[in-house]
């Protein structure tokens, strides 16, 4: 569990980022799924899914349990928003059934989720996953989440994702670490900027930024690219 010492710190650097005026979002990411099988083994947590219930049961209602506690200190924190998250898609596919997710996963999300809201009604809720998960997006509305990141353009198509659940969610993201920012051109890198924002963000609701943590190879000036076109195109 968070230990005072560290709570109390995060209570004074959450005032501190109040004070001049900005939102804070806490970090609880890996919040189930992947917290469980880094526990148990990818494969044997599957294949607990299946072949040994009541542990599977077990493990995932003991993980969420400390993911409800970690996310109610983050509340009495102050933080403006929470940030959920377990990867369950890969490049073309969800990692697992959508109905196995629906079993085992969004009930025990949705119950993190309430526990929070309960809390902070206005609290928002962002939840991350790499990969393909168009299928379990209404879900995840449907569950309290108020932000969907990354959008990767690598596996989504962002358009009719924006156009699909555009009012019902925010998007952040979306700009891809496996293709523009590294391949790109810096003048690849702009375009794609400003498509990203004349896409997801018409009407609002869109926070860009590259769909995860840009590795060495990204050249200095697609960084740069990146910077000076959301500065331009950022008033759209």
């Amino acid at each position: 569990m968070l230990g005072e010492g560290r709570f109390k710190q995060i209570v004074r650097e959450v005032q501190q980022y109040h004070e001049q005026g900005l939102a804070v979002a806490a970090a609880m990411e890996m919040t189930i799924f992947e917290l469980s099988w880094y526990l148990r083994g990818m494969e044997n947590l599957l294949s607990d899914f299946y072949m040994n219930k009541p542990l599977a049961e077990g493990l995932l209602d003991r993980v969420t349990d400390f993911r409800c506690q970690m996310g109610l200190r983050y509340i009495e924190a102050g933080v403006d928003i929470v940030k959920l998250g377990d990867d369950v898609g890969t490049q073309r596919a969800m990692l697992m059934s959508p109905e196995t997710w629906r079993t085992w996963l969004k009930p025990r999300l949705q119950r993190v989720i309430a526990t929070l809201k309960k809390a902070r009604p206005e609290v928002l809720i962002f939840y991350h996953s790499d990969g393909s998960i168009e299928p379990i997006i209404p879900d995840l509305i449907e569950i309290g989440v108020d932000i969907l990141n990354p959008l990767q353009p690598e596996c989504l198509d962002q358009a009719s994702i924006k156009r699909r659940f555009g009012r019902e969610l925010a998007f952040w993201g979306g700009i891809g670490i496996q293709t523009t920012m590294p391949w790109g051109t810096p003048q690849e890198v702009k375009d794609t900027v400003r498509r990203a924002i004349e896409v997801l963000g018409s009407e609002g609701g869109f926070l860009i930024a590259p769909t995860h943590v840009l590795e060495p190879e990204v050249p200095w000036e697609n960084i740069m690219a990146f910077v000076e076109a959301v500065k331009q195109y950022g008033q759209y």
